[in-house]
């Protein structure tokens, strides 16, 4: 009785195990887009639906002798949807691996061993070993992570979700390019295309994005003090800056009217020259006429009319010197009368003098 109940047990234990592979091969033939045709009620298929079938069968054997792939997979297609044995499956799966659908081909030969086991179909067998044994190393597999590993995490390939159980093993896929995709909720996604070629090995991260916040929840916790502190920065900045020291008295009004002044003085100083030589002239005219008014000839007179020319000579000059002076000075003194003390030169009729305010 022991031995009976061991055995059922183990009976149970590989009914379950090739339960799993079963869910498992479906799985890996959706995700790498295998056709299968499902098997049709072959009661239903008539004899005429099962004499063409057979014709269409040698016909595809002769497309295949002629390297018609595509021809042949054509009526091959045909012929599984009357009646599905394991040797239109290898066929199926040979013009698939011609056609450079290699991770394809892979799944047929696989369906194709398993139907012929079931159906102990030995020349199938035969060939179909000795095919995945060439093919099994020419498939590219592609190992696709998920950075950071979110439990929520949604993976595609070329458009179709994949399941978990695949996401960080290898997948087989034909050569060529494929997009793979990878989304979790408020996160950024991650999207990457990669060409695949024979016998290739090649695994990649999709970095998903910071997560974001939830729209109208309240910001990250460094984000409120980061935007009061924005906010209050002038308060901020006036309750902990160092009170500024007293500028200096700037010097720079009084050095500016230098200039200005000296200017002035000196325009002053030529004028009032100017007016003594032209009294100290008046004086010598005067003199001379005295002197010399009685003689009708020159002699001694000639020196007082000389000294009378010089003095002019020098009350002309300080003038012109005086005029040019008091001109640089208006100047000046123009150039600073906005912020400056101000002063001006005024000459008139009877009076030169300096005015204005310091």
């Amino acid at each position: 009785m022991e031995e009976e109940g061991a055995e059922a047990e183990a009976a149970g234990v590989a009914q379950e195990a090739d339960r799993v592979r079963r869910t498992a091969a479906l799985a890996l033939a959706a995700l790498l887009g295998t056709s299968l045709v499902a098997a049709p009620a072959y009661a239903q298929a008539s004899d005429a639906d099962l004499r063409t079938a057979r014709e269409l069968f040698t016909a595809a054997e002769h497309d295949e002798d002629a390297g018609k792939w595509a021809d042949a997979y054509d009526k091959l297609t045909r012929v599984a949807a009357v009646k599905l044995t394991a040797g239109v499956r290898y066929h199926l799966a040979l013009c698939q691996e011609k056609l450079g659908k290699l991770a394809t081909a892979l799944d047929g030969f696989h369906q194709a061993q398993k139907q012929a086991q079931a159906d102990e179909a030995r020349d199938v067998l035969r060939l179909v070993g000795k095919q995945l044994e060439e093919l099994e190393p020419r498939v590219p597999r592609l190992t696709v992570h998920v950075v950071p590993p979110v439990d929520d995490a949604v993976v595609q390939l070329d458009g179709a979700p994949i399941a978990k159980a695949l996401v960080g093993v290898p997948i087989p896929l034909d050569p060529g390019s494929h997009t793979v995709e990878a989304s979790a909720p408020n996160r950024a996604p991650a999207k990457a295309t990669i060409a695949m070629g024979e016998r290739d090995v090649t695994s990649i991260d999709l970095q998903l994005g910071e997560p974001r916040a939830p729209a109208g929840a309240p910001a990250a916790a460094g984000a409120p003090a980061a935007a009061s502190a924005a906010a209050a920065g002038p308060a901020t900045a006036t309750e902990t800056a160092p009170a500024s020291a007293p500028a200096p008295e700037s010097t720079s009004g009084h050095s500016s009217i230098v200039g200005p002044l000296l200017t002035t003085a000196g325009a002053l100083a030529l004028a009032g020259l100017g007016v003594g030589a032209y009294i100290a002239a008046g004086n010598e005219v005067s003199s001379g006429q005295q002197q010399c008014a009685p003689s009708s000839t020159r002699g001694p007179c000639d020196s007082a009319v000389d000294t009378v020319r010089a003095w002019d000579f020098t009350a002309a000059g300080a003038w012109i010197g005086a005029a040019a002076l008091g001109t640089v000075a208006v100047v000046l003194w123009v150039h600073s009368s906005h912020s400056q003390p101000s002063a001006a030169l005024l000459v008139g009729p009877a009076r030169i003098e300096l005015g204005g305010r310091f």
